[in-house]
């Protein structure tokens, strides 16, 4: 019966149906690989990140607060405003408390006039690098301040008032600092016994430290913004405070017109990019506001635009070519003819394609030449606007322009994609390369197009170069062209070369994605490992307690919790994992009797339901007199009455309760102090032990801590003993308890 249907009829069905499957092929593969795009993170996590950040700031800056709010009612400060102690004792004061907070730069006294009156300079602390300089400035190096913000803010503070200045640039005479420290400064005021008001202190800190631990996400960018829409906070430092753009580059910048309203005008925004929202609770009368977006917009904006834009050139193709159909339908040798010469033609321009580039590229046609791609960025916004002839117009108008461009180091023009072009470019310099690539962007982005069809349009362009350094061979250029345009775009730079840096970032970031791959496999799968390390007691020479370890095996790898725990937290695929732990530890424990730990952060102790499953373990196993719970992160305890709430409650059932990795991070005695009542070991953090036989500062500090845990009836652990002479020591100063590679390495069975 097929053969009765007229050869015409049948190329006919077949030219309609081969559209359809193709189109359909397409839509479903991006679509796909969109599914597993790690930058599907939720409206709700970016929420969640956001409220993190803002309980960080305010733990940041809390203890700042808490130290001036001190200062207000010392009796030394009142003694010397009621002129009854002289100004060395409130230096020395000042000096003191410049060295314990972390960040702080200057501590000052000034008076009602503006006079300083007592001053002290520094840099802030660097544990265990270097000392922070900290010097009392002489009485004929004071400045006078009344004409700066922050002393007119501040002198009119009432009493029980704090004030928190805007976040800008330390100003030394009047100037802006050469080497430019973003910072804050906390104020409170001084009254005499008089009741009348002196003056006030402040205390300035210095803000890296702060920008630095505030940008740390795995998959967010995180912006810190003021009311005009000025970036304090950046993640490219082009941009921001510290930057010379400060002023120039905004949210109108960034984001654009409509977009930067919106979030300007709003406490919180949110749309399918980004959220932003105010900080609360710390009012600098600046309306700080923070703001994340997803690191991989910029991955899902591209499939999707690349997705729509096959589309639209297949469906644009399919129906430019449905007249010719007819004529093919009669001319087979013809249409076969022509889809050959179509494969390595562009057909609008007659420029040669990507197929072309490719061979030219593998054949060395042109050596020792530089791959250059130039992007047409606003292209599709081009054609929704005016149609689709207008924008294939656009497209033969750039490329005779590029064909007759005054260069005589551009030996072929090609087409590779849709609104892309490619520059064969020879016999260059590497040190002039650059000016030539500004002047043809200059010169595209200055031309008139389409002016025959009574049109004026003008294209915005992106271009972007192969290494100009290391010429590669073949197909290698046209790649790392187009790793550097990728890049471009995402950090807006118009021109970009190719550099080792990018190809860096982008493994980084596709390591993430697979990483977060791994995670999702192994708890679908159930294999996450529990592995056991020893802790040896130092008095009776036996292994006395384990340490049970979270393993994570995707097929035939083995990967450690610090390298995929940041990911599981982002991904809130962290408390499932504590789950497995928790029971894996606990029946493989329930018959042994042998005291054993498993770790703990206060995610785990925040989290409502997790105390209930712990118990519900807990009972069910009946290890509750052998279990220890050791509680990590111990610097980001906020709420001590709930945390101390839990460590009653686990301890009243029989647990024991350690302090894990102290030392590490910003762990300190404050901590230890106030804790010392609810706990039974703490665990010095092998950044400490490691180094201990050689180090005599480590010494010290080793040393002062057990003699504090000593007087506070706590048990010691030292971790990270990897050999004999460290032993020796450790046994030396009376720590309790060893663990370490030296002792044992971390096993599925027991040592």
């Amino acid at each position: 019966m097929l053969d009765k249907i007229p050869y015409k009829v049948k190329f006919i069905i077949i030219y309609i149906v081969s559209i359809l499957f193709l189109t359909l092929a397409i839509y479903y593969t991006f679509e796909q690989f969109g599914k597993g795009n790690v930058n599907r993170v939720t409206i709700e996590n970016l929420q969640k990140k956001h409220k993190e950040k803002n309980i960080f700031i305010n733990s940041f800056f809390d203890q700042y607060i808490t130290t001036i709010k001190a200062l207000q009612g010392d009796i030394l400060i009142n003694k010397y405003i009621n002129n009854q102690i002289d100004t060395p004792e409130i230096e020395s004061l000042f000096l003191t408390i410049k060295k314990s907070l972390p960040c702080a730069i200057q501590v000052r006294y000034i008076d009602t006039n503006g006079d300083e009156k007592v001053r002290i300079d520094g840099t802030p602390i660097k544990l265990f690098k270097e000392k922070a300089i900290s010097k009392i400035v002489p009485q004929n190096q004071l400045q006078n301040k009344k004409d700066e913000t922050y002393f007119k803010k501040f002198i009119s503070l009432s009493k029980n008032e704090i004030g928190i200045s805007h976040i800008n640039l330390n100003r030394e005479h009047g100037t802006v600092e050469k080497t430019k420290k973003p910072v804050i400064r906390f104020g409170v005021t001084i009254f005499d016994k008089n009741n009348i008001k002196k003056g006030f202190i402040v205390i300035n800190v210095c803000l890296r430290t702060f920008f630095k631990q505030l940008e740390q996400a795995t998959l967010y960018h995180i912006y810190l913004i003021d009311e005009q829409g000025r970036f304090l906070k950046h993640n490219n430092p082009q941009y921001g405070l510290m930057s010379d753009s400060f002023e120039s580059y905004t949210l109108l910048h960034q984001f654009g017109s409509q977009k930067a309203q919106k979030i300007l005008n709003n406490d919180t925004y949110l749309d399918d990019t980004l959220y932003s929202g105010i900080l609360k609770d710390f009012n600098n009368n600046q309306k700080l506001k923070l703001l994340l977006t997803s690191k991989f917009d910029m991955l899902t904006k591209t499939n999707i635009d690349n997705s729509n834009t096959m589309i639209y050139i297949i469906i644009f193709l399919a129906i430019l070519l449905s007249p010719l159909v007819f004529y093919f339908a009669r001319l087979p040798d013809f249409l076969k003819s022509k889809i050959e010469n179509s494969i390595n033609i562009h057909e609008i321009t007659n420029l040669p394609n990507r197929i072309s580039l490719a061979k030219d590229l593998e054949n060395e046609k042109f050596p020792d030449s530089l791959v250059i791609l130039v992007k047409i960025k606003n292209m599709t916004k081009i054609q929704n606007l005016y149609g689709y002839k207008t924008a294939e117009q656009l497209i033969l108008e750039i490329a005779n322009y590029l064909q007759s461009y005054k260069d005589t180091n551009i030996k072929q023009v090609y087409i590779v994609s849709y609104g892309t072009f490619c520059l064969e470019y020879t016999d260059f310099k590497e040190n002039t390369i650059e000016f030539c690539l500004k002047k043809l962007l200059d010169n595209l982005e200055s031309e008139h197009f389409c002016s025959s069809n009574d049109l004026d349009i003008l294209v915005d362009v992106a271009i972007s170069t192969s290494s100009t350094s290391s010429l590669q061979k073949g197909i290698a250029k046209l790649k790392e062209a187009e790793i550097a345009l990728d890049n471009g775009i995402e950090t807006k730079n118009d021109l970009s070369t190719y550099s080792q840096q990018h190809i860096q970032k982008l493994q980084k970031n596709k390591d993430n994605i697979e990483l977060a791959k791994k995670i999702k496999y192994a708890i679908e799968n159930d294999t996450i490992e529990v592995h056991y390390q020893p802790i040896y007691n130092n008095y009776t020479e036996k292994i006395e307690k384990y340490e049970a370890l979270i393993r994570l095996r995707y097929k035939d790898e083995f990967i450690f919790p610090d390298q995929f725990l940041p990911i599981a937290k982002e991904l809130n695929k962290y408390q499932p994992l504590t789950y497995m732990v928790i029971n894996k530890a606990f029946k493989f424990f329930q018959d042994k009797d042998f005291e054993f730990s498993i770790n703990i952060s206060m995610l785990d102790i925040d989290n409502p339901n997790f105390k209930d499953y712990l118990f519900e373990r807990i009972q069910y196993y009946n290890v509750s007199n052998r279990l220890v719970l050791e509680i990590v992160e111990s610097e980001s305890v906020e709420d001590y009455e709930s945390f101390y709430k839990f460590i009653k409650s686990v301890k009243k059932i029989g647990c024991k309760v350690a302090i894990d990795d102290f030392g590490s991070g910003y762990s300190n005695f404050e901590h230890l102090l106030n804790l010392s009542d609810h706990i039974d070991y703490l665990k010095i953090d092998g950044s400490l032990v490691k180094n201990i036989t050689t180090d005599s500062k480590i010494q010290i500090l080793v040393g002062s801590l057990k003699f504090l845990c000593d007087n506070l009836r706590l048990q010691t652990i030292a971790e990270y003993v990897e050999d004999s002479k460290t032993l020796e020591y450790i046994n030396s100063i009376g720590i309790d308890y060893s663990q370490g590679y030296l002792i044992g390495k971390p096993s599925k069975d027991l040592v």
